[in-house]
């Protein structure tokens, strides 16, 4: 069985990636399961995926359970405080419209990890330690990890996408997509995945600060794909490290 999986869904015919954020057991699974993904965006250039033999700097993830309600623990709790140290604000696919979505005055944050917008109506919830954050239908969702590496040492854009990769390819019917750079050390990767006869697209957004990889992850069903950009659009500037 694999080690990675899809992940649980939430009651509708839709399945989000979040195998990726932990390491689930097949057998722990209910009846619908698949994945959440990370994203940003801006300027257009295609990269080649890394070679195979590039070693994979993660560590092992945490266990994930199925989602909870909502919940405001130790881990993480909704706040309107901005991070301290703000990243610079990029243009990210600024030619997106977004109008259909806005941002709640909470921001999630991860006490020591990172802040990150909540958009309105989402619901927030946590799993062992992982934030969800879902819209209304359970249709869309997207979370955060922060990656630690040894060193600071400038990743380059093939780097960069061996991560996401490297986190998302044990997904069912996982296939690499589009993969845009927005700056240096800031890229998008555009996924797809199956969960039987469901469709599932998604976006990673990475951003390298120093020695820590800031990794945004928005997935969904193959009917709510069209809003995986402007969702990122919206987010991209509001994930911040905290602290």
């Amino acid at each position: 069985m694999k080690g990675y999986s899809w992940f649980l869904g939430l009651g509708l015919s839709v399945a989000l990636l979040i195998g990726l954020m932990g390491h689930w057991p097949l057998g722990n699974l209910g009846t619908r399961a698949g994945f959440l993904a990370m994203a940003q965006a801006g300027v257009t250039q295609e990269v080649t995926q890394a070679d195979e033999g590039l070693e994979n700097p993660l560590p092992e993830p945490p266990a994930v359970p199925e989602t909870s309600p909502r919940a405001e623990t130790d881990d993480g709790s909704l706040s309107t405080e901005p991070a301290e140290f703000r990243l610079e604000a990029l243009p990210i696919l600024a030619d997106v419209e977004t109008t259909s979505l806005s941002l709640s005055e909470n921001l999630y944050e991860e006490p020591g990890q990172f802040q990150v917008g909540v958009l309105e109506g989402y619901r927030t919830s946590i799993n062992a330690g992982v934030v969800v954050i879902e819209s209304p239908t359970g249709e869309l969702a997207y979370t955060v990890q922060v990656q630690q590496r040894a060193n600071p040492r400038p990743l380059g854009d093939e780097e960069l996408v061996q991560i996401a990769i490297d986190r998302l390819e044990r997904g069912e019917g996982f296939r690499l997509g589009r993969v845009r750079v927005i700056d240096t050390g800031v890229v998008i990767v555009d996924w797809t995945g199956t969960l039987g006869a469901i469709e599932l697209s998604g976006r990673v957004f990475l951003r390298q600060v120093a020695s820590e990889v800031l990794m945004l992850v928005v997935s969904a069903t193959e009917e709510n794909a069209a809003q995986l950009d402007p969702v990122l659009s919206l987010l991209s500037n509001t994930l911040q490290l905290d602290g």
